[in-house]
């Protein structure tokens, strides 16, 4: 009987050979299985695998198959996002707004639900092919032919590919691709006026002109128990079945819903808690939970329904609005609009609660894709380690391509059963995210493993399988013979922590690189954040020589490995000369330098220059006002208190004057209230927007608090920070460069030109938070409604 080496005892020998031996020998063993880049094309058909650069990364991973390489870096800039139509409503922790809208700087929200922040906006791009997607629960989204969706389009196989909008249009079948579901938005807990509960059971059951419920026999004695257990009393009313809450008319009248019933969009952007525990008010008032589980809130009230619909699909739940009639004994009383989902928690009355549940069948969502035309389009690109975006009122998310992170370990699976796969990621839920898509590709191509078979972990039936690892969770116990590691930073942010930073080199010494197999293979691709980033270090230690480096810039630099001349793009098909530029101007030439040309630098002087400020002799009197304060409170030393009043005038923003100074906290109040009159006497009492920072924690809402207090009856409003000052500074210094910040000539001109040019490095920045304060707050374009606000 003949015995044939298995395939890791051919690989200990290929280890053996020279580099053409082995490729002889790997040639023979690979034999009827096709090379990578004509494997691609059967499992992605409608991505364009043949760009050249894409070509290029191909022919580098066939050399670390080979075994010519052992470890290879790629630096890629972030990928080409896909086009939607300019007016797409974009879901943002303020409200909404349109896709057209948006500048860098601006916080969006991922597929995951989190806040991610814009990076680059694309120039519009006129008279595009676009089609129409429209989920099964309504609302539909316009993009480009060339924009990816992850689909399932088997009813057997819960397997999702990525197919195109044109291609998804062109489709014969009858059978409606399904998309997967977002994640429910992750927003902080807000300071609001009314309890949430309370204010739901109100809008759904309450009298509209006064601060009266309506309730049921069977239910009144629990709702008021609830009502009281969200700090208001009740009482009796004349009127059967109904009871008043004291003390919430004053609320209800301040938040503008007293005979106009709908949901204030600071309840709609609460946190998630907040949501539900609204959600679960207006359900236990005037909601339906079928003995099936399903839950419905019908009203006549169209507006109220569809923000219903928007808050369940906040909350990360699929939601259908359907329209009906009313009728009473047979009379038509007009039209109705019925919110159907399934939700547990929707309710927290008994008899409702208890019939709640999430839907049986996956959350997922069927959609229809037809022509629509064409339409100027624009695209955006986000920090979020997924590259994708909630777009539409319907929240759905878009997706991108990942070549070497989920296609590339399949392949090797299939030249290889026994290879074990590590996949890193920046956290633990991307990690599993895309060994799940790996996944769902190797379902059909070979038999896997029943016993080990989740995101995390899973094996083919040889033994071989994918371990997903995020950044600081141990991988004891598991070898590896190929590490993958896919952007293990997820924001400037976590790039500019030093202490992240750390932490991700922790991982990969102590975790990932102990893990190593005899012969194993390492590949990192990552955008360049930071020059101190994994990649950075790992280039400046002892093991940096052993890397192969291979860097895509956006535009060609000296010794492009493409070939390309200087300046040359990347992808023209995607990102021409003029797309490039536009990107640049508004991103500016610190970050883009960094993300889109790899060549991350020192921030030393780099991020603002003084010839990119004009300073003029005055500032239009129209145009939009804020006045910005970053406040201290010693007198003497220390930090600044500074207010920086800035307009806009369409697309220009004038630094107009800057208060500055070391003061107590009394003295700065009245420096505050000084200032605030003497704005008011040159542009009325609503013509400056006044804003201050907003500590974290409920000290900093105390603060926040005496700060509306102070500034009554002027357009006040306090704004949390989540961000670093780099990040907050960043679109400011996009504009300045691009000339559309200009400085009236002033005494303070001076001490504020050297604060902001020794920035990040100088000693003091509290000039150039109140700046980008101001400024991110006018490019935010968000409307006020003139009244004052309390953080």
């Amino acid at each position: 009987m003949e015995v044939y080496p298995t395939t890791s005892e051919l690989r200990r020998l290929l280890a053996s050979l020279q580099p053409h031996e082995r490729a002889q020998l790997d040639s023979l063993l690979t034999m009827g299985r096709p090379p990578f880049e004509a494997w691609l094309p059967l499992v992605s058909p409608t991505w364009q695998w043949d760009a050249p650069h894409l070509r290029l990364v191909q022919r580098y991973l066939a050399r670390l198959t080979a075994g010519e390489i052992d470890k290879l870096m790629l630096f890629l800039p972030p990928r080409h996002g896909k086009a939607l139509v300019v007016d797409t409503p974009i879901a943002t922790p303020d409200g909404w707004t349109e896709i057209g809208r948006l500048v860098v700087g601006d916080v969006v929200f991922s597929d995951t639900g989190e806040p991610c922040r814009v990076v680059a906006v694309s120039p519009v791009w006129h008279d595009r092919p676009v089609y129409a997607v429209t989920p099964d629960d309504g609302d539909p989204v316009v993009a480009d032919a060339d924009h990816e969706w992850v689909v399932r389009l088997c009813r057997k196989h819960r397997v999702f590919k990525k197919h195109t909008t044109k291609w998804l249009s062109e489709r014969t079948s009858n059978r409606r691709a399904m998309v997967g579901q977002q994640g429910a938005l992750s927003l902080p807990e807000r300071s609001l006026p009314m309890h949430p509960y309370a204010l739901g059971l109100w809008l759904g059951g309450g009298c509209s002109e006064h601060a009266t419920i309506t309730a049921g026999d069977c239910d009144m004695a629990w709702l008021r128990s609830q009502v009281s257990a969200c700090g208001y009393s009740t009482s009796d009313r004349a009127t059967a079945n109904t009871f008043g809450v004291l003390g919430a008319q004053v609320p209800l009248r301040e938040l503008g819903v007293l005979g106009d019933k709908h949901i204030p969009e600071t309840y709609l952007r609460a946190s998630r808690g907040q949501r539900r525990a609204l959600l679960q008010g207006l359900i236990d008032s005037d909601g339906y939970v079928a003995p099936d589980g399903q839950v419905e809130f019908c009203s006549i009230n169209e507006r109220l329904a569809r923000q219903v619909q928007e808050l369940v699909r906040s909350l990360g739940c699929k939601a259908s609005l359907i329209h009906g009639r009313a009728t009473i004994g047979g009379r038509d009383c007009g039209a109705k609009y019925r919110v159907m989902f399934y939700m547990a928690g929707a309710a927290l009355l008994p008899r409702k609660a208890a019939r709640c549940r999430d839907s049986r069948r996956r959350p997922n969502r069927y959609i229809d894709v037809r022509p629509a035309g064409s339409a100027d389009t624009v695209c955006i690109q986000v920090d979020a380690a997924s590259h994708m975006f909630l777009a539409g009122h319907a929240m759905l998310p878009t997706h991108n391509s990942e070549m070497v992170t989920v296609r590339y370990p399949v392949w090797r699976l299939e030249r290889d059963p026994e290879a074990r796969v590590i996949i890193g990621a920046y956290n633990q839920s991307l990690a599993e995210r895309f060994s799940r898509k790996s996944r769902r590709i190797a379902l059909d191509r070979m038999q896997l493993s029943g016993e080990r078979a989740t995101a995390a972990d899973w094996e083919t039936t040889a033994g071989g399988g994918v371990r997903a690892a995020g950044v600081g969770s141990g991988v004891t116990g598991t070898g590896a013979n190929l590490i993958i590691i896919d952007d293990p930073v997820k924001s400037r942010e976590e790039a500019n922590s030093e202490a992240y930073r750390e932490r991700v080199w922790e991982w990969y010494t102590d975790d990932l690189y102990t893990r190593r197999e005899p012969g194993a293979q390492q590949c990192l691709i990552q955008t360049r954040w930071h020059e101190d980033d994994l990649a950075g270090r790992i280039l400046a230690s002892e093991d940096g020589p052993n890397w192969m480096v291979l860097s895509l810039p956006a535009e060609a630099e000296a010794n492009d490995p493409l070939g390309r001349g200087p300046g040359e793009p990347l992808w023209p098909e995607r990102f021409d000369n003029a797309a490039l530029a536009g990107i640049r101007t508004v991103l500016g030439s610190w970050s883009y330098a960094a993300l889109y040309q790899q060549r991350p630098m020192p921030a030393e002087g780099g991020m603002f220059k003084r010839h990119w400020f004009e300073v003029v002799p005055a500032v239009p009197f129209e145009g939009e006002r804020v006045r910005y304060w970053d406040r201290a409170a010693t007198a003497g030393d220390g930090d600044y208190t500074v207010g920086v009043l800035m307009a806009r005038d369409g697309g220009l923003f004038y630094v107009e004057d800057v208060v500055r100074g070391q003061w107590s906290s009394g003295e700065r109040d009245r420096v505050i209230l000084a200032t605030a009159e003497r704005d008011a006497e040159r542009y009325g009492k609503t013509g400056v927007r006044i804003v201050g920072e907003q500590e974290p924690g409920s000290s900093g809402k105390d603060v926040s608090a005496a700060f509306a207090r102070l500034l009554a009856g002027y357009p006040v409003h306090s704004e949390p920070v989540s961000r670093n000052k780099e990040q907050r500074a960043d679109p400011l210094a996009a504009q300045a460069e691009a000339g559309n910040v200009k400085v009236m000539r002033a005494a303070w001109n001076a001490a504020w030109f050297d604060e902001l040019c020794a920035f990040p490095m100088g000693q003091h920045d509290d000039q150039v938070d109140a700046t980008s304060g101001a400024f991110n707050r006018l490019a935010r374009r968000d409307s006020w409604a003139g009244r004052s606000y309390q953080g």
